[in-house]
């Protein structure tokens, strides 16, 4: 039996932002004056080369060995930081521990990304990466 990895390219929300003005910026919350990590951005953060360069890189770095029957979705929420590195990754939703813990690992070795922006500014941007796992 194996397990066949993939990943959704899916955030909570992503809009179509036609204007570049604060309206289209949203805090997810503010820590301070100075450290306000957001929602929803003018520019929101991308992997490097894009969704097909996120699935390669999630494919040649899965490390799953064994016959666990365990399979579906795991829902991980980390911030793009100003200057594109991943922290604060936690799992919102698991499957099983072995899963939950490799879609975590993945996400925390992932490279730094394309960060966000807000009115020209790079800015924090949280984002929600399903990572589905499933038998074939």
């Amino acid at each position: 039996m194996k397990v066949l990895f993939s990943v959704f390219y899916v955030l909570l929300a992503w809009p179509v932002l036609s204007q570049n003005n604060s309206e289209s910026c949203k805090p997810y919350s503010v820590v301070s004056q100075d450290s306000i990590i957001y929602l929803l951005t003018d520019s929101m953060p991308e992997f490097v080369g894009g969704t097909d360069s996120l699935f390669s890189f999630f494919n040649k770095n899965i490390n799953l060995s064994g016959e666990e029957e365990c399979y579906g979705t795991v829902f991980i929420s980390f911030i793009v930081q100003s200057d594109g590195n991943i922290s604060s990754a936690e799992v919102l939703k698991g499957i099983c521990e072995k899963y939950d813990s490799e879609a975590l690992r993945l996400i925390l070795t992932m490279p730094a990304w394309i960060p966000g922006s807000c009115n020209g500014k790079k800015v924090p941007v949280r984002l929600v990466l399903p990572v589905r796992f499933k038998l074939y």
